[in-house]
């Protein structure tokens, strides 16, 4: 990812996406617009670290931008790691991918994220996009490309808040507001870090949900009735560029991390062992700014993500969804 975070998990509303964005000019009016104002007199902002509002309006910041016209980009490039038990940890694919999309204050002092995304698994030499993959027990695999064309998100001063997703039956989300979390309120509030003139935040979900390929009628794709899946985001970016009142986004890399299944395309089934994923993070300044080899792949297999517009009603889909929509079960062996 760019500067969003990329949760690609079968939420329903992956409201954290909001890291891997880009860049623009404020225009912002409601709750949150007073103290910017007030410190745009004195010439700089100064956030509070322990205040939920301070906390959403700097991470809004870092991650895409505070001006609702502006469109953002978000790329991301790392790789794709096998974890299997008593095995070491080794890589498997490479995953190169971007997003686009813009974010909406609301009155009520949240931010609606309109956004969507690709991303590409590659082979591991070569770095060329795969068509297929043979997996470890000896499939020729069809692979999936992440192509989520919906991944609208809330932003809000509680993790709590209306539109952000809750547990529920078979359910369980944990946030990583780590310093509050005994606040039953569960307040939006970060871990951040300055050092000098450079200011990090870290953003972390963890989550149990139902598995949308139930392994009774996706026995190959499936690796249970739920899906595990944890991931944290580093941003990194200049202090000066977060308190100055003037601008409405921070220029930032970071870093994306996550534990997950096996996804349905490899045809895993129950086998045991799950993934880790590690990539950097930037934001470019537009599709000129990314890859070639990945804007001509995407203007041949995915074009519509070239295109800036972003469905603001469409649910949002995980890949396990996408892969539910678009593919049939795989034949079970033997049969």
């Amino acid at each position: 990812m760019t500067t969003m975070p990329f949760c690609d998990v079968a939420l329903p509303r992956r409201w954290l996406f909001g890291a891997m964005a880009g860049a623009g000019a404020l225009a912002f009016a409601g709750p949150l617009a007073s103290p910017l104002a007030r410190s745009a007199a004195a010439g700089r902002w100064n956030p509070d670290f322990e205040d939920p509002r301070d906390n959403l309006r700097a991470y809004v910041k870092m991650s895409t931008s505070l001006d609702p016209k502006e469109v953002v980009y978000g790329h991301f490039s790392g790789h794709v790691y096998a974890l299997v038990p008593e095995r070491p940890l080794r890589p498997i694919l490479r995953l190169e991918g971007f997003g686009l999309g813009r974010t909406l204050p609301q009155p009520d002092g949240s931010f609606r994220a309109l956004w969507k995304e690709v991303g590409y698994y590659k082979d591991l030499a070569t770095g060329r996009i795969l068509e297929s993959w043979d997996n470890p027990l000896g499939d020729r695999t069809e692979v999936l490309h992440i192509n989520n064309p919906v991944v609208n998100s809330t932003l809000a001063p509680s993790f709590h808040a209306p539109g952000a997703p809750q547990p529920g039956p078979g359910r369980e989300i944990v946030f990583g507001n780590h310093s509050r979390a005994a606040d039953p309120s569960a307040p939006f509030v970060l871990p951040w870090f300055v050092n000098g003139d450079t200011v990090s935040v870290w953003l972390d979900v963890a989550a149990v949900v139902p598995n949308p390929l139930p392994p009774a009628q996706w026995p190959r794709e499936s690796t249970g009735p739920t899906i595990r899946v944890a991931e944290q985001f580093l941003l990194t970016g200049r202090l000066a560029d977060l308190r100055d009142p003037a601008r409405s986004s921070v220029p930032t890399t970071g870093a994306w991390n996550r534990f997950g299944p096996w996804l349905p395309w490899m045809l895993m089934g129950g086998q045991p062992g799950e993934l880790f994923y590690r990539a950097m993070t930037r934001r470019p300044t537009g599709i000129d700014d990314l890859p070639a080899d990945i804007v001509e792949y995407t203007r041949r297999r995915y074009p519509q993500f070239l295109v800036p517009d972003v469905d603001a009603n469409r649910p949002n889909e995980s890949s396990w969804e996408v892969y539910k929509r678009t593919r049939k079960p795989a034949p079970v062996r033997g049969v």
